[in-house]
C-alpha cells in the first residue's frame, strides 16, 4: 500500500524540520575555565664549608671559611643574615679568652658580628654563589689551646 503526502503536509514538515535544526543552531553558549596555581616561597642556602683551621699565630688574612649557595624565589627579594654564637670573637674554651674577626660576604666588607651582618637581595635569586671571608690578626701571645665560635647564617624572604 502506497502512502501518499500532501505537497502542504510536507512543505509543513520541511518548515517544520529547517526551523528546529535553525533554533538548534543559533543557540550557543559560552563557559570558563579559570587556571589557578599557588608556588610558595620557597629561600635556601647550601653551605660548602672549607673545614679550615685559622691559624692562631698567623691569622687569617682574606681566608675563605664557606662557600655559601643562595636560593630564594621571593620576588620582593630576601635577606641573608650573620650571627656569631660568640658576638664576632673566636674563644679559647677553658680560659674564655677572645680573639676578635672581621667577615666579608659579597658587598659587607671587614663586618664585625658583634651584631648580625645582613644583606638584602633586591629580587629573587637561584644558585647565588659567594665567598665568607674571615680576617684575624694573628699573635703568639695566646693561650694555648682550641678557639671557637660558630657563625649561623640565615636566608629569609622577604
Amino acid at each position: 500500500m502506497k502512502t501518499f503526502v500532501s505537497a502542504t503536509a510536507f512543505a509543513a514538515f520541511v518548515a517544520i524540520a529547517a526551523g528546529s535544526a535553525m533554533a538548534d543552531s543559533s543557540k550557543s553558549s559560552t563557559g570558563d575555565v579559570r587556571l589557578t596555581g599557588t608556588m610558595p616561597a620557597i629561600c635556601e642556602i647550601d653551605v660548602d664549608t672549607k673545614n679550615t683551621a685559622i691559624d692562631m699565630q698567623e691569622g687569617a688574612k682574606k681566608q675563605v671559611v664557606a662557600e655559601i649557595t643562595e636560593t630564594c624565589n621571593d620576588h620582593e627579594g630576601y635577606t641573608i643574615s650573620f650571627t656569631s654564637e660568640n658576638e664576632g670573637k673566636i674563644v679559647h674554651g677553658e680560659s674564655g679568652q677572645g680573639i676578635g674577626y672581621t667577615v666579608s660576604y659579597d658587598s659587607a666588607s671587614n663586618s664585625a658580628l658583634d651584631k648580625s651582618l645582613i644583606v638584602n637581595r633586591a629580587k629573587e635569586g637561584y644558585g647565588v654563589e659567594h665567598d665568607l671571608i674571615v680576617d684575624m690578626s694573628g699573635s703568639n701571645d695566646r693561650v694555648a689551646g682550641t678557639y671557637r665560635d660558630t657563625i649561623t647564617i640565615q636566608i629569609a624572604a622577604k
